[in-house]
């Protein structure tokens, strides 16, 4: 099975009182080193939901606590676990020139289009710039496992 997980996807952690200590030292050694500015921002803790859960995106965890993940010793975060949260950002827009015919997008080589990618459901193209509704992923079906009983019509 291939995961995909990009940099920039939004990740859950339950911090510990370890990890959110770990969090205001890394303030205070920041602050320290910018003393010569003339304003200071006020400590502000991980915002976290009712059940604990803090989002970050993937680089700002590993940014933050990456140098404490180390087998047998305190974890930032509750069991070391980190939740990946399927996220469905816009997808980016890239204007081309087209180096061949997409017949199925009714492109010709030589003409420019738009093309913009869902991880779920491909790569989209459109000879105009793509609406707001173009650029919400659509809903992906996804076949039953291997297996598994099959349902009955009716």
């Amino acid at each position: 099975m291939k995961i995909e997980i990009n940099l920039n996807d939004v990740v859950r952690v339950r911090l510990t009182d370890y990890g959110r200590a770990l969090h205001r030292k890394n303030y205070d050694r920041l602050m320290a080193e910018l003393v010569a500015l003339p304003r200071q921002s006020p400590y502000v803790p991980p915002k976290e939901d009712a059940d604990g859960w803090s989002e970050w995106t993937l680089w700002v965890l590993c940014e933050e606590f990456g140098r404490h993940f180390v087998m047998g010793m305190n974890t930032p975060f509750e069991g070391g676990n980190i939740h990946l949260r399927r996220t469905s950002p816009m997808p980016k827009v890239i204007s081309q020139i087209a180096r061949r015919d997409y017949p199925e997008f009714n492109i010709k080589k030589g003409q420019s289009y738009y093309k913009w990618r869902f991880r779920e459901a491909g790569t989209q193209m459109s000879r105009s710039y793509p609406s707001a509704e173009q650029l919400v992923p659509p809903k992906v079906v996804k076949p039953p496992p291997k297996g598994a009983p099959k349902r009955r019509k009716g």
